[in-house]
């Protein structure tokens, strides 16, 4: 039968003993007070009703090294201290998605961490970004095909305008395509390799594969720009809707080869092509294309 141990004897040693100890006496320590393992660090709270080997561990800083903190109600604030462990699990079908800056979460659609950021959600592993400026003087829309513009003084912040593939600025200087809207004088994202999602694709067919436009800046056409234009693979069409999907994958061809594309046979082995190449006053001599 458990004993229960009176005010009078709960302080000093009456509520520290070994493990074996507590066991042994499986007291009924009283409401809201502690009973502490000497050889191992834990203790139990007492209830003034519940024995001793019946009373669990405190869930969370039980002792014994560990912080197996479940069922929370709320959020847990650490102040400005950090958590430092071996590794950490996130909940795989979180209850609840988080929408504030800096916050990340286990996405199960695309099997990764998705870290949020200003107006843009990255999923680790999947997404990458430039983090950008707007000073082109007008404002840029979200999913428009951007170049690198410079940089913003001794800031080093990026600058982005729309791009237009009509051979003025070499291939090189496209970035990639606006992962939000970006207002003149602002800051945001560009996404350079990902997935991105919520945009009007309504005008095109899954699989298309949109390139730099020659005519319009800052947007697409389905067919390969034609020498001198800059022949640039921005992107595929994975879900064509007004809440479409595209694949950011720009890839730059040169427009003086993307030309022979169709017109190697089956039975050719080499194709010789000689060409000037305008923009750098070199000559390309005997470029080998192999079937």
């Amino acid at each position: 039968m458990a004993v229960t141990i009176n005010l009078n004897n709960v302080q000093g040693a009456a509520t520290a003993r070994t493990a074996a100890q507590w066991v042994s006496d499986n007291p009924i320590i009283p409401a809201n007070y502690v009973g502490f393992e000497t050889d191992t660090g834990k203790y139990k709270l007492g209830d003034g009703v519940t024995a001793w080997n019946s009373l669990s561990y405190p869930a969370f800083g039980g002792g014994g090294g560990g912080v197996p903190y479940t069922g929370a109600t709320q959020s847990l604030d650490m102040g400005e201290f950090g958590v430092d462990a071996g590794f950490y699990q996130y909940d795989l079908t979180p209850t609840n998605t988080p929408t504030a800056q800096g916050t990340a979460y286990w996405d199960d659609n695309a099997e990764t961490v998705a870290l949020i950021m200003n107006g843009v959600t990255q999923k680790i592993g999947e997404d990458t970004f430039f983090h950008v400026k707007n000073q082109s003087g007008s404002n840029i829309a979200k999913g428009v095909g951007v170049m690198f513009a410079g940089t913003d003084g001794n800031s080093g912040k990026l600058l982005i305008e729309p791009f237009l593939a009509d051979g003025t600025y070499p291939s090189e200087y496209f970035m990639g395509v606006t992962a939000e809207a970006i207002d003149n004088g602002e800051e945001g994202k560009v996404y350079q390799f990902g997935k991105m999602k919520q945009i009007n694709t309504s005008a095109y067919q899954d699989g298309d594969i949109l390139y730099a436009s020659s005519t319009v800046a800052g947007g697409y056409q389905t067919t390969a720009p034609a020498a001198p234009n800059n022949v640039i693979s921005v992107a595929a069409v994975v879900s064509a809707a007004n809440n479409g999907v595209l694949m950011i994958r720009p890839i730059i061809e040169d427009a003086k080869f993307a030309n022979l594309r169709g017109n190697v046979t089956d039975n050719a082995a080499l194709v010789s092509y000689i060409a000037t190449s305008a923009d750098q006053g070199q000559q390309v001599l005997n470029a080998q294309v192999y079937s």
